[in-house]
């Protein structure tokens, strides 16, 4: 129920199934051949002395590395002979800003302090904004509302569920969502958009499901789901039945669907030309489909007057003039602009304004990224040395 820093390391016996907690505050405990238990905590490892038949501590924690990639877990690996890997970094989640981006990158930052911001959704009056934050102590994912005008945020779901993918209802008096727990993974729910009340689970499967979009009428949901057989899919709920139907699964990944405003049409994202291109396909009849993409393409929306479609590339927001009605044609993608705008493969990691002439997306600061693994040999020497010396 606490954050990543405090929770327990334990030891199970597989013979009696009795289990001892054995440090309070540490991730990733690793057994060390010298006769030491390493673990992490808060981008450091620390090592002590470990007694491996009476499963016991035998002494005080020391810190023998500080520097270690650690967010929901710490990045690195011990071999049977004490040689060590790991990814260099802290324990802070990458912050970043809400910003609006007109048809010619032009941006404005939302009167909004910087976040891991994740999956921004405009509420159909543009009055509210829904999100999706990683806590920066704890590495949980909550929904967040937002109002616009007030520059407010108020928290809408609660630890310890990892909440993501919030999207309106059409009527915008609900809002949908993935929720996971440790136990099970990501399924739909939906709440009230005034936070009354508790969340609701809108359908029981066996894999992840993520919501993607609302048909117009509200009476159909698309979402991903994750099949270990055939990777991502798409498919629809009837809210009507509350009963799931597959719409689009093959051996490739299909995800991030999203309904045309005449519902009719449905452009998606899959990886069977061996990346990501965005394709359309009309929602009743699966027979045939229109590449829409060049060069690859993600993250598919639609914009509100029907006639552009837009879809990301990289770095790239490209632009598609097309038609409906009566019959679907598309012209050749565009560049609107390009800057360092957060992507996702799932689902669209921006959303559009009504008159569709701006973007909300989340800017990506400046942050150090990893690029090398470090490797130390002969690490559990150092381990001894440093034990012994922080034991004096």
């Amino acid at each position: 129920g606490g954050s990543w820093n405090e929770t327990r390391i334990a030891a199970l016996s597989l013979k009696t199934g009795a289990w001892r907690t054995l440090l309070i505050g540490g991730t990733n405990p690793r057994y060390l051949s010298t006769g030491h238990l390493v673990y992490a905590r808060a981008g450091a490892l620390y090592a002590v002395p470990f007694d491996l038949e009476r499963l016991q501590i035998n002494g005080s924690p020391v810190q023998v590395l500080e520097g270690v990639l650690t967010m929901r877990g710490a990045e690195f690996s011990l071999s049977n002979d004490g040689t060590l890997v790991y990814l260099p970094g802290n324990t802070a989640w990458p912050k970043r800003s809400l910003v609006w981006v007109d048809r010619q990158g032009k941006t404005l930052a939302l009167p909004l302090p910087p976040q891991t911001y994740l999956f921004p959704r405009l509420s159909p009056d543009h009055r509210r904004l829904a999100v999706s934050i990683i806590d920066q102590q704890t590495g949980n994912v909550d929904v967040w509302i937002c109002v616009l005008a007030r520059g407010t945020s108020t928290r809408f779901t609660f630890h310890p569920e990892t909440d993501l993918f919030p999207i309106w209802t059409p009527d915008g008096k609900k809002v949908t969502f993935a929720s996971a727990t440790t136990q099970e993974p990501p399924g739909l729910f939906w709440k009230s958009a005034d936070g009354a009340g508790e969340k609701e689970q809108l359908v029981t499967m066996a894999y992840a499901q993520f919501p993607t979009c609302w048909s117009k009428d509200a009476r159909l949901l698309l979402f991903t789901d994750e099949n270990p057989n055939t990777k991502f899919d798409v498919w629809f709920l009837s809210l009507e039945t509350r009963k799931p139907q597959v719409w689009l699964n093959t051996k490739f990944s299909e995800t991030g669907a999203v309904f045309s405003p005449n519902g009719k049409w449905v452009a998606y994202q899959s990886d069977e030309s061996g990346r990501y291109e965005v394709y359309v396909r009309t929602f009743g009849d699966l027979a045939g489909k229109e590449q829409i993409s060049t060069g690859g393409g993600t993250e598919p929306l639609w914009a509100p007057d029907k006639h552009k479609l837009f879809y990301r590339n990289g770095d790239k927001m490209m632009s598609v003039e097309v038609e409906t009605a009566p019959v679907f044609t598309a012209a050749k993608p565009e560049l609107l602009f390009e800057g360092q705008f957060a992507t996702n493969r799932i689902a669209a990691n921006y959303d559009i304004t009504n008159d569709g002439r701006r973007f909300l997306m989340i800017r990506s600061e400046k942050e150090s990224v990893p690029t090398k693994l470090h490797v130390v040999l002969n690490w559990s020497e150092e381990v001894k040395r440093r034990i012994v010396g922080g034991n004096e």
